[in-house]
């Protein structure tokens, strides 16, 4: 489930820091989709972004992605996967710095994104953490310690591989919280409650990442 009206607020707030922001849909895994369209959606979003450059005054160089949850799982599959269903991803089709909250980054070992890939193909295939190297673009990082759908210990693991790797990682965790930094920790695929202050705390180390790198 997603639409792009989610991420409109943020997109708003990000417009009004002077930064050109296009909230997206993708296909969703149903009715016989899986994953792998919506990585094909993003990364042609980076690509139509580019090839509207004039239109929208934009750095071709400088364009970002902003990932919630599966959206952030698509944005880093965008930034690290070597294909999408077969086909190269073009470096015109993938993002030159990525912010991602409460990102699904390990898919290999996944078993809800498994059962979302049925007959597909491998869920590591699809899986960011897999693909780490030196390439991955600046990254920033927002996440809950008690987030239940996707773990803190992956995001941990994801940083340190980037670290090592020479990359520019940032990671915020936040105590006592979960998925979207939501205080309601017993039931976190929905109903989301999140903390207002680490909520607009996240937002400010993303608009700080965002000016450590030159983009506002």
């Amino acid at each position: 489930m997603g639409e792009a009206a989610w991420t409109f607020q943020r997109a708003k707030e990000f417009a009004e820091k002077g930064i050109v922001a296009i909230s997206i849909d993708y296909r969703l895994a149903n009715n016989g989709l899986s994953p792998i369209e919506g990585v094909d959606d993003a990364c042609a979003a980076f690509a139509w972004a580019r090839s509207q450059a004039k239109l929208l005054e934009i750095d071709t160089k400088m364009v970002a992605g902003y990932g919630v949850s599966a959206g952030g799982h698509l944005v880093a599959a965008a930034a690290t996967l070597p294909a999408v269903n077969g086909k190269a991803i073009s470096k015109n089709s993938r993002p030159n710095a990525i912010l991602l909250y409460s990102p699904a980054l390990n898919m290999a070992r996944d078993p809800y994104f498994d059962a979302l890939m049925k007959d597909k193909g491998d869920p590591a295939i699809y899986s960011p953490s897999e693909y780490i190297s030196k390439n991955l673009p600046p990254t920033l990082i927002i996440q809950g310690e008690q987030d239940s759908i996707v773990f803190a210990k992956d995001a941990r693991a994801f940083r340190d591989a980037a670290v090592k790797a020479g990359v520019n990682c940032k990671l915020y965790v936040y105590p006592n919280v979960g998925h979207l930094l939501t205080r309601n920790i017993k039931i976190q695929y929905k109903d989301f409650d999140s903390d207002p202050a680490d909520q607009a705390d996240a937002h400010q180390k993303e608009d700080d990442f965002l000016k450590s790198i030159g983009y506002m």
